[in-house]
């Protein structure tokens, strides 16, 4: 059942991306893209609590695991893009933010994810892969849960309770605004 509501929400997604984003498609593509961290939240903490625990060893198994799911396959993605722009030319036309790196912070931020978004809603980094802010919202939220909220039911009832506020707040300050603002709410999505 899991499986059917994952390839819903990427359909919700795949959507926004191919159709464009209009007023009925923002909070859509939003919701999915909100929803696959409320299904990852509970994922990660299910097979934590299962398979790993919270002992140091359980807890570097669970990060060694967590980077060979995810980092190989980024490592390729943004691996065949830069041999893109280098052998084919700019992919600028497909999304402003795809440059290859030219800083020692721009590289490092593509190195390790973690460092493509953040809270200052600065211009955009230079990326080779542009949906990877996602996944750096998702790598730590998996540290929050490793470290402290998915060792017992009333740690994750608090911190659902915290990003249920928070998404209440914000859909509350931004539901008149086009695209219900969204876009400000992560410094590096830009919505059409």
């Amino acid at each position: 059942m899991i499986d059917v509501y994952r390839f819903i929400l990427a359909l919700c997604v795949l959507q926004g991306h191919l159709l464009g984003r209009g007023e009925i498609a923002a909070p859509l593509v939003w919701q999915a893209v909100f929803s696959f961290y409320v299904l990852s939240g509970f994922l990660m903490s299910l097979i934590l609590n299962q398979d790993y625990g919270f002992t140091v060893g359980g807890l570097i198994r669970f990060a060694v695991n967590r980077w060979l799911r995810l980092f190989p396959v980024y490592y390729a993605v943004i691996g065949l893009t830069a041999l893109c722009i280098a052998f084919i030319g700019p992919l600028n036309q497909l999304n402003k933010s795809i440059t290859l790196p030219s800083t020692a912070t721009a590289i490092f931020a593509n190195l390790s994810i973690v460092t493509l978004t953040g809270f200052d809603f600065a211009p955009q980094m230079q990326r080779l892969s542009p949906p990877a802010w996602s996944l750096a919202i998702e790598i730590f939220c998996y540290f929050l849960l490793a470290v402290y909220f998915a060792k017992s039911r009333s740690r994750l009832l608090f911190m659902l309770i915290i990003g249920v506020g928070i998404a209440a707040v914000q859909f509350a300050a931004d539901s008149g605004r086009p695209h219900y603002d969204f876009q400000n709410h992560y410094g590096h999505c830009r919505l059409a």
